[in-house]
């Protein structure tokens, strides 16, 4: 922990994730009674082809967000010793990635309910954008001791 932890931005870490879980839980209540709610006309083709993009955009969440989070950027003056130590990013840096990372994994969340506002079967809208909130638990906030 570092001395002055009340200028540490990872600090609201928590609370933010929170808020992200909370509208994508929102975004999936949505996929689920919105439907019914209004007419639509099916536009199956659109439809699919937005639950084939959020399909894909998990797993591509999930890559990008391991990709931003990695700390292994390395030093490239090649005469000094310490040439491959890692270089600790600020703490701005940091929260500025995990709020990216968090934007990312809503990303199948908002497609699945785009998908459902064109036609799509809702149960499969809500199958698709349920990767939102898995990737949400995944990038849970831990506790730093």
């Amino acid at each position: 922990m570092s001395a002055n932890s009340s200028h540490d931005p990872l600090r609201l870490a928590p609370l933010i994730w929170l808020a992200q879980f909370g509208s994508v839980l929102l975004l999936m209540a949505l996929t689920w009674f919105l439907p019914d709610l209004m007419a639509i006309n099916p536009i199956a083709v659109l439809s699919q082809a937005l639950l084939l993009v959020a399909l894909l955009a998990a797993p591509a969440a999930f890559v990008l967000v391991r990709w931003l989070m990695s700390d292994r950027t390395s030093r490239q003056d090649r005469y000094d010793p310490l040439a491959s130590a890692p270089i600790a990013p600020s703490p701005e840096a940091r929260f500025a990635r995990y709020i990216l990372t968090l934007a990312l994994c809503e990303i199948p969340a908002i497609l699945a309910l785009l998908a459902a506002l064109t036609g799509a079967y809702p149960l499969q809208a809500l199958g698709v954008g349920a990767t939102s909130l898995l990737l949400l638990l995944w990038r849970r906030p831990l506790r730093r001791d």
